[in-house]
C-alpha cells in the first residue's frame, strides 16, 4: 500500500490551503475526491478530513468521516469534543514494537505494519490503536518503505507492494546513482 503517495501529498496541501482560506467545503471535497479513488490507500486524507471537520466545528461531517475511517482502518477516533487527545503513542504497545523491530530487515515488515494499519474484518480480538499510535504506524510504514528500497529487497515483492513499486523504483535508482 502507498499511504504516502506524492499525489496524496498534493491533495493534502491543496485541502490545507483551501481550509486556511476558509473554503471548508472545497477543502473537504478535495480530500473526499482523493479518498474515493482508493479508500484503503488514504488514511492520511481521512485524518485530514477529521482535523478540518473538528477545527471548523462540522460535527455531522466529523461523525461521518470517523465512521468511514474506523470501518477501513484499525484505529479509534476520539469523540468530537476530545479529538485533540489522540491517546497513547506506539510505545504503549511494546510487544508490537518488538515484533516490528524483529522484522525490520525483512521485506515482511511492510506486511506486519500494514496488518496493523488496515482493519481486518475477520479479527474479532484485535483492539484498535489510539490515534497517536496509528499516526506513528503510518510514519513507520513510510520509513520501512524507504529502508526496504535502500536494502534493494523490494524487487520481487510483486503484488504485495502494489502501488508502491513505481515510487520505490524511483527511490532505488536515486540511491544507486548516489
Amino acid at each position: 500500500h502507498n499511504f504516502n503517495a506524492d499525489s496524496l501529498v498534493d491533495l493534502r496541501q491543496q485541502a490545507e490551503f483551501l481550509a486556511k482560506l476558509g473554503k471548508v467545503d472545497d477543502a473537504l471535497e478535495v480530500l473526499e475526491g482523493g479518498i474515493r479513488t482508493n479508500p484503503k490507500e488514504s488514511p492520511l486524507l481521512f485524518l485530514d478530513l477529521l482535523v478540518i471537520a473538528n477545527n471548523f466545528s462540522r460535527k455531522t461531517d466529523f461523525r461521518q468521516f470517523s465512521a468511514e475511517f474506523t470501518q477501513l482502518f484499525n484505529a479509534n477516533v476520539p469523540e468530537f469534543a476530545l479529538f485533540r487527545d489522540e491517546g497513547r503513542e506506539l510505545e504503549a504497545y511494546p510487544a508490537l514494537l518488538d515484533h516490528i523491530s524483529g522484522q525490520w530487515e525483512s521485506p515482511h515488515v511492510l506486511d506486519v505494519i500494514e496488518a496493523c494499519i488496515l482493519r481486518d474484518r475477520d479479527a474479532t480480538e484485535s483492539d484498535p490503536f489510539d490515534l497517536a499510535a496509528f499516526r506513528e504506524l503510518l510514519d513507520m510504514h513510510a520509513a520501512a518503505v524507504e529502508h526496504q528500497a535502500r536494502l534493494g529487497e523490494i524487487e520481487g515483492l510483486g503484488d504485495a507492494v502494489g502501488g508502491l513499486q513505481q515510487r520505490l523504483r524511483e527511490v532505488a535508482s536515486v540511491l544507486k546513482a548516489g
